[in-house]
């Protein structure tokens, strides 16, 4: 987001008519949503209002209120689409499997 983005979607011009190859979806790996998103409206608007005025947007806040989901579903409204793709990076805690390293 270090910039302002704009996208063409009109097919490209032919002189048989022909628009050419499909586009390709733009790169990304972003999950699927496990079920359609309800609520949480406010939260959602606000989110898109910082995606696109801020190059970082944390949200924080206990576990198991919906932060990841808020955040999956801001990322794959297609508003949010970026040339270089929009890219899911997973965030868990590791835990040391011998009693000899640090956390």
């Amino acid at each position: 987001m270090f910039g302002e983005y704009s996208f063409n979607n009109r097919p490209a011009d032919s002189a048989d008519g022909d628009p050419g190859p499909a586009a390709s979806a733009p790169p990304g790996n972003l999950p699927p949503e496990p079920a359609g998103f309800i609520g949480r409206e406010e939260e959602l608007t606000a989110l898109h209002l910082l995606l696109h005025t801020r190059r970082l947007v944390t949200l924080t806040g206990v576990g198991g209120v919906g932060k990841s989901r808020l955040a999956l579903s801001a990322a794959s409204h297609p508003e949010q689409a970026r040339p270089d793709g929009v890219w899911w990076v997973r965030r868990t805690s590791r835990r040391c499997a011998t009693p000899h390293c640090s956390p």
